[in-house]
């Protein structure tokens, strides 16, 4: 799993604090034992005589010895006593955190069937989200497409002049692409402003009888997939505003729930087994729908924190993102939505 360096090195200081205890419980260990020793060594240097027939002399030695030693074991006594207390805490408390994750865990399935079975007999249910969710994206689309028509009418593809101006202007099929983009000009200069000019062609392309909404989303997806990446991002956050106005009801509980586990895993002893176990129960349109939230107005920093440092969008399948990004386009807008959340 790919770590952030954070966690790298909070994961890094608990190993260090970890290997620093058995080493000062090695040292005590070691120190006693030695202190034992010595006193017997300094005895025998002192008073070495041989072995005596004496009861006085083995009952001074006894005295002496005893002394030494039975604090010492005490002491060794009730240190052991105090570790096995602390070791059975430590296990208590890893029952308890493993137990609050499962608990998690069920309650997330159970918020997964309910989500489906209000699709009963219909798609796949996060299938028909991530649909939902495209829709509003192929609306922002539509939108961006007509104000570059505007602001940037010579910077069009090619099919844009051919099956969308073409037609809108009433130009005749062996037009080219100059005289398209001529009649453009003059056509967009008989308006005082932008808004005149974006009602005029709404207003024709209710009139006309013939489909410009897909020649305008792919104009749209186009145009977007040449922006940067903070900009495909913004279109992105506005598409998943919209979703969530209508949807919000439904995938908002839902990442709460997810937000909630990866905060438990986060928090445990245990949370990079927990996250990786969480993550093996999420499906390919669960994990879009994740991204797409990620890149929303409502979605809190932490959350996406939490998603970057257990890595849970790996698995993510590129061609279930509704505007079709490369895999350098995916990583740039990534990369963005990752770094602004720790702004």
């Amino acid at each position: 799993m790919k770590m952030t360096k954070e966690t790298e090195s909070r994961l890094g200081k608990g190993c260090n604090n970890e290997f620093d205890d058995n080493d000062k419980w090695n040292l005590f260990f070691y120190g006693t034992g030695f202190v034992i020793f010595l006193s017997l060594v300094l005895y025998l240097c002192e008073f070495n005589s041989g072995l005596s027939n004496n009861h006085t002399k083995w009952g001074e030695f006894g005295s002496y010895f005893g002394g030494i030693t039975g604090p010492l074991i005490s002491v060794m006594a009730f240190i052991g006593l105090l570790k096995s207390i602390s070791l059975t805490k430590k296990q208590f408390e890893i029952q308890s955190q493993e137990g609050t994750f499962f608990n998690l865990l069920n309650f997330h399935a159970s918020k997964v069937d309910k989500i489906y079975s209000e699709r009963s007999g219909k798609t796949d249910a996060f299938q028909f989200l991530c649909e939902k969710y495209g829709e509003k994206y192929d609306y922002h689309c539509t939108r961006v497409a007509l104000n570059s028509i505007v602001d940037k009418p010579g910077e069009l593809p090619d099919f844009t002049y051919f099956n969308f101006l073409r037609i809108l202007l009433g130009l005749h099929d062996a037009v080219s692409k100059e005289e398209i983009k001529s009649a453009l000009s003059k056509y967009l200069s008989g308006f005082e402003n932008k808004q005149l000019i974006l009602n005029d062609i709404d207003l024709k392309r209710s009139v006309i009888p013939h489909d410009f909404k897909p020649v305008l989303v792919e104009t749209g997806r186009d145009i977007i997939r040449k922006m940067s990446c903070n900009e495909r991002v913004e279109i992105l956050r506005k598409a998943f505003d919209g979703f969530y106005y209508e949807y919000g009801h439904i995938s908002g509980s839902y990442i709460r729930n997810i937000y909630y586990i990866l905060s438990h895993s986060n928090e445990s002893n245990n949370g990079s087994k927990y996250a990786k176990i969480f993550r093996a129960q999420l499906s390919r349109h669960e994990l879009a729908l994740i991204y797409f939230n990620m890149s929303s107005s409502y979605c809190d920093p932490d959350f996406i924190n939490l998603i970057e440092e257990f890595d849970i969008l790996n698995g993510l399948y590129i061609s279930d993102l509704c505007y079709n990004p490369s895999v350098e386009m995916y990583k740039d807008d990534l990369g963005y939505i990752f770094s602004n959340s720790k702004k």
